[in-house]
Formats: structure tokens, C-alpha cells, sequence
């Protein structure tokens, strides 16, 4: 990007498409800075963004890294992590087998900070623990103990839910000027899933909203994207995914050609002359 600055102009760019809306970078390795913050919630959107990357994911995940000697080092070097969730060669007090990653920092202002993963039976949870007075490895690494206590409440309380799967319909829709007035059948590209509290029927309780446009004209070809799927669990907004076309869509011509003659036909420029 040709300076420090200008990539932390793009991080802090990048933290606001990603809706980071209490988030400012003014360095790239974290120093304190008073003009450069984020808070837990930024932290948690912004972890759930990078774990789809799986680049991503194999790095955070790795319990040591291997370093060869270079020009400045004549010796092997075997790194292991600073995340206490992954590395027995620091301490085995904290070990948890379901961890997938992510991030560990600590400065005198921000204190103890740890950004975990960890996936259970096919679900994944997120923890941001900010600000934690750890004053050892073991018993003392309260992040670790708080992160591990809301990791276990999540496994224990909830599961993972199916609200809609590629292939299902999940609406339908006119469209403009189709051939013999078919309609537009619309489903979701991926599996759309939400955590659920274990061993009730919320099924009442999750409201389905549609967002199209006004008109969806003809043609279609099966894949377009044509609006979006909210859900919802009393308000609150659980899911939201792209609504793609589940079929194709023929475009009536002669109706086309129809309606172009008459908006040609109503249009102020030709009734004018014609009064006239």
C-alpha cells in the first residue's frame, strides 16, 4: 500500500464496511494510543469475519510455529503460542480440546485481552474477554477462566438450529412481464443456522422477513441474487442471508415490446404533438 500510514488508513476503512462503529486504528501493532480503540462487541464482528477465512483459521489454530535459522539467527527456533487454550508447552492448567484459535494481547491499559474459538458438536462460539487482571498461568489467567465459563454456558444452554437450507424455498415472487406469468421461487445459497436454547420450541417465537424490490423483472436466470431473508427471535435479528433465484425466468417479448409502445404512446413528448 506504499506507507504505514496509508494501511492504517485502510484498516480503519475496512473496520467500518465491516459496521466496526467503535473502532480506530492509528498504528498496526497495537501500542497504546488514546485515538486507537475498539471495544467487545467490534472485536467479536470482527474475529466472526476473519474465521471465514481459511488461511485464517490455520494460523490461529496452530500450537507452535517453526522457525529456521536465519541471518540474524543461527538457531532452530520452536515458537508456542501465547493462547494458554492451545499450549501445554505453557501451561496444561488451561488446555480445552475444543479451541480453534484466536488472539491473545496484553498492554499496562488494556490488560489481559483474549479473542477465543471453540467448536463443540458442529457449533461454533466466539469470546471476548477484555480487561482481565491474569497475574499467572494457571489459576490466576482469569481471561481464560472467564472465556471457558461462557464457552461452557453456550455449549450447554444452546444448540445450532437449521432456519433454511439451499434448495428450500423460502419465498416466491411475480415477476415482471415473465413468459405464461411465471413466478420467481427464491432459497439461500448456504445452510442458515442460529443458536437456539437446547430442548425448546422457539419455532412461534422466529418471525421470517422477506426483502425484495418493489418489482423483480423478467429474465432471470437460476442464481441471481435478488434481495434478502431476516431473521428474527423476538426482534432481535438472529440471521440474515442473500435471496437467490431458485429457477429461470423467461422474458415475455411481445409483452416487453407492448408495454415499451405503450410508455412510448403516454410519454408528455408524444401526446403534446398530438394535441396539437
Amino acid at each position: 500500500v506504499g506507507t504505514l500510514p496509508d494501511f492504517i488508513d485502510m484498516m480503519t476503512a475496512t473496520a467500518q464496511e465491516l459496521g466496526l462503529t467503535n473502532t480506530h486504528f492509528v498504528n498496526a501493532c497495537s501500542v497504546h494510543d488514546d485515538d486507537h480503540y475498539t471495544t467487545a462487541t467490534d472485536l467479536a464482528k470482527l474475529a466472526k469475519y476473519c474465521m471465514k477465512n481459511e488461511t485464517f483459521r490455520e494460523i490461529v489454530k496452530k500450537t507452535t510455529y517453526h522457525i529456521d535459522p536465519t541471518n540474524k539467527y543461527t538457531q532452530n527456533r520452536d515458537l508456542p503460542t501465547t493462547n494458554l487454550f492451545l499450549s501445554a508447552a505453557r501451561s496444561a492448567h488451561h488446555v480445552y480440546a475444543p479451541c480453534t484459535g484466536i488472539k491473545t494481547g496484553t498492554t499496562d491499559a488494556a490488560g489481559h485481552c483474549l479473542v477465543s474459538s471453540a467448536n463443540y458438536n458442529g457449533m461454533e462460539l466466539l469470546s471476548v474477554v477484555l480487561k482481565a487482571n491474569d497475574w499467572d498461568v494457571n489459576a490466576g489467567a482469569y481471561s481464560y477462566t472467564i472465556s471457558r465459563a461462557m464457552f461452557d454456558f453456550g455449549f450447554n444452554n444452546y444448540e445450532s438450529g437449521v432456519l433454511a437450507s439451499p434448495g428450500t424455498v423460502v419465498a416466491d415472487s411475480k415477476v415482471y412481464e415473465a413468459k405464461k406469468d411465471q413466478r420467481v421461487t427464491l432459497t439461500v445459497e448456504n445452510e442458515i443456522t442460529a443458536l437456539i436454547p437446547k430442548g425448546k420450541d422457539i419455532s412461534t417465537e422466529i418471525s421470517m422477513e422477506v426483502e425484495l424490490p418493489e418489482t423483480i423483472k423478467a429474465p432471470i436466470v437460476k442464481g441471481d441474487v435478488l434481495g434478502e431473508v431476516v431473521y428474527k427471535y423476538k426482534d432481535t435479528e438472529i440471521a440474515r442471508a442473500e435471496l437467490l433465484a431458485a429457477n429461470d425466468v423467461e422474458l415475455n417479448m411481445v409483452l416487453h415490446i407492448f408495454h415499451i409502445i405503450i410508455k412510448f404512446l403516454t410519454h408528455p413528448l408524444f401526446i403534446i404533438p398530438v394535441i396539437l
